[in-house]
């Protein structure tokens, strides 16, 4: 009989395991930084505007696509009846950055109130919307539209709207990803009066 060395055998079956432990450990780190990282980096938004381009950029609003939402957000905040004003607002409230949607629903409770005590309406057509420029990630967007205002059913006065909205992406947990208006300067403002 030959004498094994059991003791050799055991240290050599010790080494593969080792090895093979190591490799999974390599393998299974590996899987999980493939898995952690696009949780991490965010998943990238396109923003293509109808009839857009065929080519798109993440995280690149396009102008023609900050100059549509800011006409279509415009139409919507501005075209109205006494039945339709609530629903007008809970619409673009959709449409704002959440840092402006409080200040937003107090001015709201007040317009519905002088609509019902007037019983204004709106109605808004966009004449003309250009980008202006960027700053960061939002782009500014100057609006020019008439904006016509009836009390019953007469037609009181039309008016020119201008001003500029901010347009801003936004990818955040609890809140619809896409487009928000993060700033408005309009003038004039909603009145019977026009003042």
């Amino acid at each position: 009989m030959a004498d094994v060395d059991y003791w050799g055998q055991a240290v050599v079956q010790v080494r593969r395991l080792q090895g093979a432990v190591v490799a999974l450990a390599v393998a299974v780190a590996a899987l999980s930084v493939a898995v952690l990282l696009p949780i991490l980096a965010g998943t990238p938004v396109h923003y293509i505007p109808p009839g857009g381009p065929g080519v798109s950029l993440p995280g690149v609003i396009p102008d023609e696509a900050a100059t549509d939402y800011a006409s279509r957000w415009l139409v919507v905040r501005y075209s109205f009846t006494e039945a339709t004003v609530r629903d007008a607002h809970r619409e673009v409230a959709k449409g704002l950055h959440p840092t402006m949607r409080t200040a937003f629903e107090k001015q709201a409770e007040q317009e519905v109130l002088v609509v019902k005590e007037h019983q204004l309406a709106t109605q808004l057509t966009m004449r003309h919307a250009q980008v202006l420029g960027r700053a960061g990630e939002e782009v500014r967007v100057q609006v020019q539209a008439v904006r016509a205002i009836y009390v019953g059913k007469a037609l009181v006065r039309e008016e020119e709207v201008a001003g500029e909205l901010g347009v801003l992406p936004w990818v955040a947990q609890g809140h619809p990803r896409g487009l928000v208006i993060s700033r408005i300067k309009l003038s004039p403002s909603l009145g019977v009066t026009g003042q």
